[in-house]
C-alpha cells in the first residue's frame, strides 16, 4: 500500500512541483531513494 502511495508522490512531484522548482524536484529524487531503502 505505501508503495502505491510513494509512486503516486513521485508522480505528482515529477509533473507539477518537479517542474515548479527544480531544487526541490532534485531533493524530492534523492529523498525517494534514500526512502526506498529505509522502507
Amino acid at each position: 500500500m505505501e508503495s502505491s502511495s510513494d509512486r503516486a508522490r513521485g508522480r505528482r512531484l515529477r509533473r507539477g512541483e518537479a517542474t515548479a522548482t527544480g531544487e526541490e524536484g532534485e531533493a524530492s529524487r534523492r529523498r525517494r531513494r534514500r526512502r526506498r531503502c529505509a522502507a
